[in-house]
């Protein structure tokens, strides 16, 4: 998934540089709680196939706020996960 981010937004815009890092656990969760990373892919398994499933905890579950996420763009993605629910 990190591999097609990079790739996609170097199609987008070749100033936009995506650094891959795989860290060990410890190292990963120190970095997080210190609001180190910027995106992060982990944590989340499938347990009902929906697409909520997987959008809500990135965007403004459990996720969204371990990522810091600004609170206007969690309002936002908020507001089209609920505009999706309809």
């Amino acid at each position: 998934m990190s591999q097609i981010l990079a790739a996609n937004l170097a199609q987008i815009n070749p100033k936009f540089v995506v650094e891959i890092l795989g860290l060990p656990w410890p190292a990963y969760l120190a970095a997080q709680r210190a609001s180190q990373i910027p995106i992060m892919t982990a944590g989340w398994l499938e347990d009902i196939h929906d697409p909520n499933d997987w959008y809500q905890p990135y965007t403004v579950g459990t996720y969204g706020s371990r990522q810091n996420l600004p609170a206007d763009l969690k309002a936002q993605f908020n507001t089209l996960l609920n505009q999706a629910r309809l």
